[in-house]
C-alpha cells in the first residue's frame, strides 16, 4: 500500500507536494496527476523555475499506446533522506506506464523518470513489443534552458542561476551515437527514449543545487550483471552521476528485482540511489523494493 509521506511531504487525492525543507531557499515538487494532463510545477525559493503540463506519450511498434485507465500511486516512500512518489497507469498489451519523482534534499536532487514496462507481470518476449517510444515533455516556467555545445547537458533558467539537467539515458557527448534526444524548444523541454526488448526508462537529473553549477561533471551507463552475464537495457539499468568529487548510483529494475552488481555493489531491489563513497563503497540513500 502506498504511504503517506512525512513532515514536509503530503499526498493528498492526485497531488503530491515534496520538499527540501522549510527555509527560505527550500525545493518544492507540486505534482498533480489528475486527468486530463499532469501538471508540475517545481520551485526554488520563491523562484518558479518549473511550471506547466508534463506529458507523457508512448509507442509499441509503431503504434500510439494510450493509458487504459486513471493513474494511481504505487508506491511513496519519505523520510529525511529521501522521497519516492511513483504514479502508473495500464498500457494495452499487457504494458505500464509509470512516472517516478524522486528528491533527495541534502543534496537538492529531483529525479524524473519515465518508464514503459510490463509491470512485472515479465510478458514472454514474444508478446512484447520490438520497438518502444518514450516521449515526454515538461513545461518551464518561460526561462526554457540553454543546451551545451558538445554535451547533452541543459542549462535550466533558475533566475539568475542555472540547473543542470542531465537525460541520463542517453550518451553524454552529442558526438556519440544516441537512442534518443533531450531538446529545448522555447518553454518546452522534451525527451525521446527508444529501446528493443518492449521495455524502457527515461530518467531526467536535475541539481538544483547552485553551489554545484560550475564543477565539471559526467555521467555515464553502467554495466549491470546478472549471475556473471552481462543486462540488456530492456531488464535493467545503472547509471553514475559524479559532479566535482560527489558521485551517485542510480539503479533501475525493469523485470522482475533480483541479486545483480553494479559498480561492484550487490542491489537485489526495483530501484536504488546512493552516493558513492571514496572508498568506492555506495551509502544507500534509498532503496525501494
Amino acid at each position: 500500500e502506498p504511504r503517506r509521506g512525512v513532515g514536509r511531504d503530503c499526498l493528498d487525492g492526485t497531488v503530491a507536494t515534496l520538499r527540501t525543507g522549510w527555509g527560505a531557499g527550500s525545493v518544492r515538487v507540486l505534482f498533480d496527476f489528475g486527468p486530463p494532463v499532469h501538471r508540475l510545477e517545481i520551485t526554488a525559493g520563491d523562484r518558479l523555475v518549473v511550471d506547466g503540463a508534463w506529458e507523457f506519450q508512448g509507442s509499441a511498434d509503431g503504434a500510439a499506446v494510450e493509458p487504459e485507465a486513471a493513474w494511481t500511486v504505487s508506491c511513496h516512500e519519505s523520510d529525511d533522506d529521501a522521497t519516492f512518489l511513483e504514479v502508473t497507469a495500464p498500457l494495452p498489451g499487457g504494458l505500464q506506464a509509470e512516472r517516478v519523482i524522486v528528491l533527495l534534499p541534502q543534496a537538492r536532487v529531483v529525479l524524473l523518470a519515465d518508464a514503459i514496462t510490463d509491470g512485472g507481470a515479465l510478458l514472454p518476449a514474444a508478446r512484447r513489443p520490438q520497438h518502444v517510444l518514450l516521449r515526454s515533455r515538461l513545461t518551464t516556467a518561460g526561462g526554457g534552458a540553454v543546451p551545451e555545445d558538445e554535451t547533452r547537458e541543459l542549462l535550466l533558467q533558475a533566475g539568475r542561476r542555472h540547473w543542470r539537467v542531465l537525460p541520463l539515458a542517453l550518451p553524454e557527448w552529442r558526438c556519440a551515437p544516441s537512442p534518443g534526444s533531450l531538446e529545448c524548444a522555447g518553454d518546452v523541454l522534451e525527451q525521446r527514449v527508444e529501446a528493443h526488448g518492449g521495455r524502457v526508462v527515461a530518467p531526467l537529473w536535475i541539481d538544483a543545487d547552485p553551489r554545484r553549477a560550475r564543477r565539471p561533471l559526467t555521467w555515464r551507463q553502467l554495466t549491470v550483471a546478472d549471475s556473471r552475464s552481462n543486462l540488456g537495457r530492456h531488464e535493467a539499468v545503472g547509471f553514475r552521476v559524479q559532479v566535482g568529487q560527489e558521485q551517485w548510483l542510480l539503479y533501475r529494475a525493469l523485470d522482475t528485482p533480483r541479486n545483480r552488481t553494479v559498480l561492484g555493489c550487490n542491489v537485489a531491489c526495483e530501484f536504488l540511489v546512493g552516493r558513492i563513497k571514496a572508498s568506492g563503497e555506495v551509502a544507500r540513500t534509498l532503496e525501494i523494493e
